[in-house]
């Protein structure tokens, strides 16, 4: 996903002192927020005062290149050409225009400066107009029942000829004269007749798959979907971002725009190549894309389900493995929906449930603890899922805030065998 910098309206903030629970909590508050056809996600210090869990404005403003500002008589939170301000004790928050109160004081402890969690979607929504919600990790799904699905796949097992370039030791003799005459007592050559087999020293070279990662780092195998072979379906494989929007940036200058585009492709491939599942991309090339066109190549083309690929990004370094969002289970708003508005409602909610069943398997498929690291399923808003009519599902394969997953994801080699896990997972989610 994107660290956002706003072209827009933003906000200020004046903060209140308050008794705090003793000692602060290991805990942290995730966000969400969908701007056009990205969704970003953003995490939070917390801690409590009276019971009452805030998190720190600071670290959300930071993510979205804000600036919350101390003044003498009130706190400043500060982004593009718009400033909210708001009262020490006080829960009325001002803009240039307008005013609005929220439920819960605004909090200062020495330099941080702390909101209420029941207060930021309603902050950021009446200041900014931006829908932020806290993102609730899912531990399984409230309405639909899962049966167990266990990985029919074995890893396949492929010479390296086939997964990288072959590394030619300098001084082993040529092939036509292997197994004719012992190598002179050097250790590093061939024995007689073994050409293939690894010298002694063979640590230096490359071992099976691992390319030329720096020594070390996990890798993932290339797996064999041919079990799969008599999946159907359509499928709209979406990279996100592209063009103008670059999405997240890596510690080693890996763009989110052109890792989603690679993996997508490759996830077609392999789906094509050895399934019945016909896959549409919404673009083939670094192009610009606005949610509009993504929503047009959807209800044009049809499909099973909407996958979108993304990268995330955390205040956390070490961050690591993958999460799968869904949207959120709708409530009806009224009971006494009119039967136009009932049906509706019905309609969406079932496809809603569709987008958890194959989140699920998706990350059954996967393992909780998988290859690629550690499968959540998290549940946001969505805006696709309220504009297409089939389920949708946004991936975030890995955080590119992790350098060492980043220079992994730089190598053709480690995409193809993220491909082809993502591309097993999909198969397994649509039988």
């Amino acid at each position: 996903m994107k660290r956002f910098k706003f072209h827009g309206v933003f906000l200020a903030a004046l903060i209140v002192g308050g008794a705090w629970q003793s000692g602060w909590t290991a805990e942290t508050a995730n966000f969400s927020a969908q701007i056009g056809a990205d969704m970003i996600t953003v995490s939070a210090k917390m801690r409590y005062a009276h019971e009452t869990p805030y998190v720190a404005l600071d670290d959300i403003m930071q993510q979205i290149d804000g600036i919350v500002a101390l003044q003498p008589d009130r706190i400043q939170a500060n982004w593009g050409n718009t400033t909210a301000v708001l009262g020490a004790n006080d829960t009325s928050v001002r803009l240039p225009d307008s005013s609005f109160t929220l439920a819960n004081p605004i909090r200062q402890q020495e330099e941080t400066v702390y909101i209420a969690l029941a207060d930021v979607p309603v902050f950021f929504s009446a200041a900014f107009n931006l829908q932020l919600s806290a993102v609730e990790q899912v531990d399984r799904p409230s309405t639909v029942e899962l049966t167990p699905v266990e990985p029919e796949e074995s890893v396949l097992e492929m010479p390296d000829s086939d997964l990288l370039e072959s590394i030619e030791d300098p001084s082993a003799p040529p092939p036509e004269d292997e197994g004719e005459e012992e190598p002179e007592g050097e250790g590093e050559e061939a024995p007689e007749g073994e050409g293939e087999e690894a010298p002694e020293d063979e640590g230096e070279k490359a071992p099976e798959g691992e390319g030329e990662a720096a020594e070390g780092e996990a890798r993932v195998d290339v797996l064999d979907l041919s079990s799969l072979s008599q999946v159907k379906g359509t499928l709209i494989l979406d990279p996100g971002h592209g063009g103008q929007d670059t999405g997240a940036l890596g510690g080693n200058g890996i763009k989110e725009k052109d890792i989603t585009l690679s993996v997508a492709l490759r996830v077609k491939k392999l789906l094509e190549e050895n399934t019945a599942v016909k896959v549409q991309l919404t673009r083939e090339e670094d192009s610009d894309l606005t949610r509009d066109n993504r929503t047009a190549v959807a209800q044009t083309v049809g499909g099973s389900c909407f996958v979108s690929l993304h990268c995330g990004f955390s205040v956390t370094p070490r961050a690591q493995g993958m999460s799968i969002f869904t949207d959120h289970n709708l409530q009806p708003a009224d009971v006494n929906l009119s039967e136009t508005s009932r049906e509706q409602y019905e309609k969406r909610r079932a496809t809603e449930e569709k987008a958890g069943t194959l989140a699920y398997r998706m990350a059954q498929a996967l393992g909780e603890d998988s290859a690629l690291g550690t499968v959540i399923v998290r549940s946001c808003p969505l805006v696709l899922q309220r504009e297409i009519p089939m389920p949708v599902v946004l991936v975030e394969i890995a955080y590119l805030s992790n350098i060492d997953t980043a220079t992994l994801l730089s190598e053709e080699t480690y995409q193809e065998q993220v491909a082809s896990h993502l591309a097993q997972a999909i198969a397994v989610s649509l039988k």
